[in-house]
């Protein structure tokens, strides 16, 4: 490992150490951050597991886990419930949660392997539904994050920000090998292990937390700071003052996916000399936060 490779894991783990303390903090589950959202998950699992276990307490996780990540299952119809019957296909909780396991350890399972694969539901003209490949990262990783110990490794969470800003995290540390890329769970898989092995000591947790689990967390974080996207980052109060420390006009806007667009101060524009991006200003220009 070079020093520059050195340096960035070291710069890596103390910011992953951080983002550890403060995942373990206890927290609450009547505000909106992800810790929050999170716990919340993790109560109803719990809630619903052992005799609870059944389609129908499945089909509620699969519901909540969809509503609060806004994986939007729900565009294919009956796609919910035949995710909930396949994985109770797989086998009792235990068994299911080793399947699980088993394959974050890209061990062989077709089972698991064509839930990932393949299409749930149907559409309004009764063509086949989507993969639910996101989705169903987040089911088996709640499934076993409870668990650190029995599973150091966990399961990653297939997201769109961790897959956009992992390759990033690859080129510093593993500049001379060539990644599979994450056209699939499995692709993704092996890529996200490399990292980890990079990272961390084989088949043990890091800093009380599992490794993809950590790895996750580090990705998405980096992923919302990319795209100026704090909204679950803040509590609501935290929120507001960012947004007002920022000095925004009222007329602030906070689009669907939670990203910041807002018109530029007349006191900014004077301190730019009245140009941006060495253009005069004339009037108000919109722009998105992650633009500066």
């Amino acid at each position: 490992m070079s020093s520059m490779q050195k340096n960035m894991k070291d710069e890596v783990l103390s910011i992953m150490k951080l983002m550890a303390e403060k995942l373990n903090e206890e927290v609450s589950v009547d505000k909106r951050t992800y810790n929050d959202q999170r716990t919340l998950i993790c109560q109803l699992f719990n809630a619903t597991s052992g005799k609870a276990y059944n389609v129908g307490s499945i089909m509620l996780r699969l519901t909540v886990i969809d509503s609060l990540y806004a994986t939007n299952a729900a565009y294919s119809y009956f796609s919910i419930e035949e995710m909930a019957q396949r994985i109770v296909d797989l086998g009792n909780e235990t068994e299911t949660c080793q399947r699980f396991a088993n394959y974050a350890l890209q061990k062989e399972d077709d089972d698991v392997r064509a839930l990932f694969d393949e299409p749930f539901g149907i559409r309004k003209n009764l063509a086949d539904g989507s993969k639910q490949v996101s989705l169903l990262s987040k089911y088996a990783y709640y499934c076993l994050v409870q668990q650190g110990d029995k599973y150091p490794m966990g399961f990653p969470i297939y997201d769109s920000l961790a897959k956009d800003i992992y390759p990033k995290l690859w080129k510093k540390l593993l500049p001379k090998e060539k990644m599979k890329g994450s056209d699939s769970m499995e692709n993704y898989i092996e890529d996200l292990s490399k990292i980890c092995n990079s990272l961390f000591e084989e088949g043990n947790t890091i800093y009380g937390m599992q490794q993809f689990d950590l790895l996750d967390a580090y990705l998405w974080r980096m992923g919302k700071f990319s795209n100026g996207n704090l909204s679950l980052l803040l509590e609501r109060d935290n929120y507001v003052q960012f947004i007002k420390n920022l000095e925004l006009q009222a007329n602030t806007t906070i689009g669907k996916d939670g990203k910041i667009e807002f018109e530029l101060l007349p006191k900014y524009a004077e301190r730019m000399g009245k140009k941006y991006n060495g253009k005069h200003l004339i009037g108000k220009k919109r722009i998105n936060i992650s633009d500066n």
